[in-house]
């Protein structure tokens, strides 16, 4: 049985704490139903009064909800609510339905099972299957539901750093391009005036001969935003064969989850994250900083 402690920062009920997560009203009952949550040792009521400093205790035993497998598993940072990995090109984030092992997931269930932990593998967010870099999992209910209402309400900061193809002219600014399905193509995503709302604020950090590298932040989560959007306006992701970005330098999307910004919901304070470039994209930008230098 895991347990995760919760500390009370102002006084306020039970049930009132748990709200306060934006945990889900089936959750909550169950939370309450199960007694799975503890004062001193004692199960809380809905009614049962909390005062700031305590501490709070959540029971959980659970399945992985994957298939166990070890793995290499490059955690950037980890603690008793929070999972912080960096996920390699070429892997799945969770299982699709024809593949269900070799995914993150597996690697994090065999994590999990080898360290002893009884909890569900959760993400809190997906990286397509080429995109590299940071992706969070939480480790109870209250965490991952914390953590996607700050997805959902765009305070937790997630920038992207990726190559696309030629240069721009405006160097910052901000895409508003709705985003829908594209009836021709079942993977891919097309910019539709019928779509739904995709808001992507960039800045362009290098330019080179042919490409340039791009900063990135999500205004919202939209399927292959990042990709829809600057394939619109004519500068596709590098290696993207889908949205026509294509490039010999590099055979995958050039796309790189590369920092993380949100406040933590036990410790209060702002984690910050930053993951290096993969290092197919670190490469190439070593040797185009090294044919600046011999044209110099």
């Amino acid at each position: 049985m895991m347990k995760f402690n919760y500390f009370v920062q102002k006084s306020m009920t039970a049930v009132e704490f748990i709200q306060s997560f934006h945990l889900a009203k089936s959750k909550i009952y169950t939370l309450f139903l199960e007694e799975r949550l503890s004062l001193n040792g004692i199960p809380c009521k809905r009614e049962t009064l909390l005062k700031q400093g305590d501490c709070v205790v959540l029971e959980q035993v659970e399945d992985y909800g994957f298939i166990a497998e070890e793995g290499n598993l490059n955690i950037v940072y980890e603690d008793d609510y929070l999972l912080v990995v960096d996920k390699p090109a070429f892997m799945l984030v969770h299982t699709d339905g024809n593949t269900n092992t070799k995914t993150l997931c597996n690697y994090v269930a065999g994590y999990y099972q080898k360290k002893g932990y009884d909890i569900a593998v959760r993400f809190a967010h997906r990286l397509d299957y080429e995109t590299t870099g940071l992706i969070l999992f939480c480790k109870d209910w209250l965490t991952i539901s914390y953590i996607g209402n700050l997805i959902e309400t765009h305070t937790l900061r997630r920038i992207y750093r990726f190559f696309v193809g030629g240069i721009l002219s405006q160097k910052k600014g901000t895409l508003r391009f709705p985003i829908g399905e594209d009836r021709h193509h079942n993977l891919r995503k097309r910019v539709s005036q019928t779509g739904k709302s995709a808001i992507t604020h960039y800045e362009v950090i290098e330019e080179f001969t042919d490409f340039s590298l791009i900063s990135a932040q999500l205004g919202t989560g939209r399927t292959h935003q990042i990709r829809v959007h600057f394939s619109h306006i004519g500068h596709p992701l590098w290696g993207d064969e889908l949205y026509y970005g294509n490039s010999s330098k590099i055979h995958r999307v050039a796309l790189h989850s590369y920092e993380m910004e949100f406040v933590h919901p036990v410790l209060m304070k702002k984690m910050h994250f930053v993951c290096p470039l993969a290092d197919d994209m670190q490469q190439i930008l070593e040797r185009e900083y090294a044919i600046w230098k011999a044209r110099k």
